[in-house]
Formats: C-alpha cells, structure tokens, sequence
C-alpha cells in the first residue's frame, strides 16, 4: 500500500505544480493553445531528487548591476581633446565659437550614441551637444558650444560625454535625467 501512495504522490505533485503555473501564465507555457510545455520527468522515489524552480530575475554582481551578457564588453567612454587641446583644465578659444570634442568609448552597443553635455559650473545648467559622430572607438562631437557669443570670457565648464540608447535634444537640458547612460569623468575648461 505504501508503494502505490508514493507511486501517485510522484506524479500527482508535479502536475498540480504544472497546472498551477499554467493557470498563473508563467512563461514557457502555452495557455493560448492549451499545450503544456515538454516537461523533464518526475525524479523517482528512489532519488528523493527534489526540482529547483528557475530564478525569475537576472543574477546580480556584487555591485548590484546586471552582469554583462556572455561575449559583450561594458560600455566605457572618456573625453581625450577639447579644441585639440588635452582634455582638462585647459581653455576654450572665444572665436571661433564652436570646438570639438573627442575621445574613446568601448562596448558601444545597439542604438546607443554618444553625446556632450556642457555646465557652466556657476550656473546650475546643462546643454547638450549635436550627437557625436563614432568611427569605431573613436567618437567626435564638433559644434559644441562653450558660452554665448561675444560673452561668458573666464567661465569654467565642466564638461561630460554620456552613452545613451534614448536621443538627447540639442539644447538647454532639465534636471539630469540626461545622466540615464554610461558617463565619463568629467572635465573641466575655461572660456578665453
């Protein structure tokens, strides 16, 4: 009697589980059709082996980011030139009113593009850039502007590019959703 009771409870259980996610639209299973998705056979009672359900998010690193998929590189930008000058603490020239920026980014992916976003650091505001042009890790941003013609002489920028799949809009930029994407350091730049 003790051998048909496990002999039952051995498939019974297994397939209340399966109906219950059926009735739940768990993934992998086909409600639409009425088809039950192929299903490894239930452990024998002389294993005792007990199934694993699978987990339902992607596994973390320790930094609590999604590890990178098998075969992709993370995406890494940084700036290298303002008006092909060394990037960081140099100046902007006043004429013409518009330089390039440039530098390198790995692990460009899909749609993303690369943009420049400029802060007069006095001034609490934001501009982005035309979208850069990539050639493979090489990116430029030229027509970026640095102040206001024919003002804002001595100003300090500090100066981002950014890797983002979402358009940012040539313009004023507000609050800082612009930083959704992979930033570079910053760096910094004065207004001749």
């Amino acid at each position: 009697m003790k051998g048909s009771i496990e002999r039952v409870l051995v498939w019974f259980v297994p397939l209340l589980v399966l109906c219950a996610l059926v009735a739940a639209g768990c993934p992998g299973t086909n409600t639409t059709t009425n088809s039950l998705p192929s299903a490894q056979p239930p452990p024998t009672p002389a294993t005792n082996a007990v199934a694993t359900p699978a987990p339902l998010s992607p596994p973390s690193n320790a930094g609590g980011q999604p590890s990178t998929p098998s075969g992709t590189e993370k995406t890494s930008i940084q700036i290298e030139t303002i008006d092909d000058k060394p990037a960081g603490g140099g100046s902007v020239p006043a004429v013409p009113e518009v330089c390039a920026v440039a530098g390198t980014v790995k692990g460009l992916h899909g749609d993303e593009q690369v943009w420049v976003v400029v802060n007069p650091i006095n001034a609490g505001e934001y501009w982005a850039q035309p979208v850069a042009d990539v050639t493979g890790d090489k990116w430029t941003a030229s027509g970026c502007h640095f102040g206001r013609p024919g003002m804002d002489s001595g100003v300090r920028f500090k100066v981002w590019a950014v890797v983002r799949s979402t358009p940012l809009e040539a313009g004023q930029l507000s609050g800082k959703s612009w930083r959704a994407g992979t930033l570079s350091e910053p760096v910094t730049c004065t207004r001749e």
